[in-house]
């Protein structure tokens, strides 16, 4: 039995990326009302190929949510390698991880998932925390800013990430940022 879904090895091969992204693009203006015979006559292809995407329509933000986690889970481990990486470099890379998979990030915008961006901030609260130095008991703290942050991302897959928003985005981030660090600082003292 094959494994459905989307997968960085899958989307490398050019008939399935074309596939996948013609299958996007019918969901992204259509969403879920479209059925998988629907889709397939669309896409130009059969069900079964169809099927070999996306078990359902309904899951296909679901497979994109998990792609999303898998890729960046790799792109946080990378990025745990470099010792002199700086806040503002953290924060640059996090959003150009989103500009250059804006296809996932679409169908998730679509189907309102914006409980991803809080996921990869909470996967950066460890290169944060040996950056900013933060306490160890800064969890929930970091939890508060990982949501304000998710916000401002969420605002901006609104915008269709526009990438003139992109400098203006990650000051508001580093603002964030640098009061989260004050307010932990206060409460150390």
């Amino acid at each position: 039995m094959f494994r459905c879904g989307i997968t960085e090895r899958k989307l490398k091969n050019r008939r399935f990326f074309k596939t996948e992204q013609t299958i996007v693009q019918s969901f992204l203006e259509r969403g879920e009302s479209i059925s998988m015979t629907e889709m397939a006559r669309i896409v130009g292809v059969s069900r079964c190929t169809i099927y070999h995407h996306h078990h359902k329509i309904s899951l296909i933000v679901l497979d994109y949510h998990r792609f999303v986690i898998r890729k960046f889970a790799r792109a946080v481990k990378k990025l745990e390698d470099y010792e002199d990486t700086k806040t503002e470099a953290i924060i640059q890379r996090l959003l150009l991880f989103i500009v250059q998979n804006e296809m996932a990030f679409m169908v998730l915008a679509k189907g309102n998932d914006t409980q991803i961006y809080t996921e990869m901030m909470i996967r950066l609260e460890p290169a944060f925390a040996r950056k900013l130095r933060l306490p160890k008991n800064s969890g929930e703290m970091f939890r508060v800013y990982a949501g304000e942050v998710a916000a401002l991302l969420a605002e901006w897959a609104e915008q269709g990430f526009s990438e003139s928003k992109m400098d203006e985005l990650k000051e508001k981030i580093m603002y964030l940022t640098e009061t989260m660090r004050v307010r932990l600082a206060g409460l150390l003292k």
